[in-house]
Parts: structure tokens; C-alpha cells; sequence
């Protein structure tokens, strides 16, 4: 899959380290990571190697420099654990007025499904997507090589929505 244009990851931890080097890979031009600490957004700036001629840097998440990135940016992913189950008001970011339509909101968090972040972006009228699609995926890549198996991915996303509604 190719992907153009600008990303912006919340968040430097290792399932932000996973998603930027496969933005990388895929051909995005431009990946800004921001994290509360700017050491850590830099260091993961580094990690990922310059391919496909893709602009990778980190920076200190400040209000301005999100609303300045949010303005260019087509796609934005909370990578960051802000707003995951029990603290669920939270939201990495107060607002994201300053986004796009056109904009695709990710949060990889699956407990909310619907987040705060994801919230805001639909308020925006950006399309959105939770966590679910990565958590299961991750689980059945997990079966397939360790069992084998091929497991159902439409039903084992069934199987999570169920036990997050309880």
C-alpha cells in the first residue's frame, strides 16, 4: 500500500516506533513525531531509517507546533496511552479545530473504542479508526505463527467489541 502526504504520531513509545517505520516504508513524505518529551520523539526520529525519500522528525508536543503539523497533516495517530481505559476523559490533544476534513484520525487504543480523540476528529468531520483493527491483527499474526491456524478476523473482532461492551 502506498500512503503520500503528511502523518503525525502522538506518542514515541515501541507501538509508535512499529507504525512510523511502516509509514516509512509505504512511502509517506513527511512523518512528525511528538511526544511530552522531545528527547524521546527524537531519538525515535533517528531510529527509522530514510527511505522512499521520507522526512522523518521529532519534536516537543506544544500547542503550537500540533496546530501548526495538524493543518498539513492528512493522517494523525494517537500512539500515546492518553485517554485509554479507566481515563477516559483525556484526550492527548484539547482540540483539534485546526484539522481538516479530509484529515483520518487513528487512536490504536482499543478500550474506549470510541475515544476522546477520536471524538474530537469526528467533530471535525474526519473520518476516524480505533484500535480494535490493530489489537486483532496483532492477535491473529500472533496465532498464525505460533499455532499455524488462520484465525477468523472478522469474528475475533466480534469477540473483542463483546467483551469491551461488558
Amino acid at each position: 500500500m502506498a500512503v503520500k502526504g503528511r502523518a503525525m504520531i502522538l506518542g514515541a513509545g515501541g507501538a509508535a516506533r512499529s507504525i512510523v517505520a511502516a509509514l516509512a516504508r509505504a512511502g509517506m513524505n513527511e512523518i512528525e513525531i511528538f511526544d511530552i518529551e522531545a528527547g524521546r520523539a527524537e531519538h525515535l526520529a533517528s531510529l527509522i531509517p530514510i527511505s522512499n525519500g521520507t522526512n522523518i522528525r521529532g519534536s516537543l508536543l506544544t500547542e503550537a507546533d500540533f496546530s501548526r503539523s495538524a493543518r498539513e497533516s492528512n493522517l494523525i495517530i494517537n500512539c500515546s496511552p492518553v485517554g485509554m481505559y479507566p481515563r477516559v476523559d483525556a484526550a492527548p490533544v484539547e482540540n483539534l479545530n485546526l484539522v481538516q476534513p479530509q484529515t483520518v484520525i487513528v487512536d490504536i487504543i482499543y478500550n474506549p473504542e470510541e475515544t476522546r480523540f477520536l471524538q474530537l476528529g469526528r467533530k471535525q468531520g474526519c473520518k476516524t479508526l480505533n484500535g480494535v483493527p490493530m489489537f486483532v491483527h496483532q492477535a491473529a499474526l500472533t496465532l498464525q505463527i505460533l499455532l499455524e491456524i488462520s484465525p477468523q478476523i472478522e469474528f475475533m473482532k466480534e469477540v473483542v467489541r463483546h467483551s469491551l461492551k461488558k
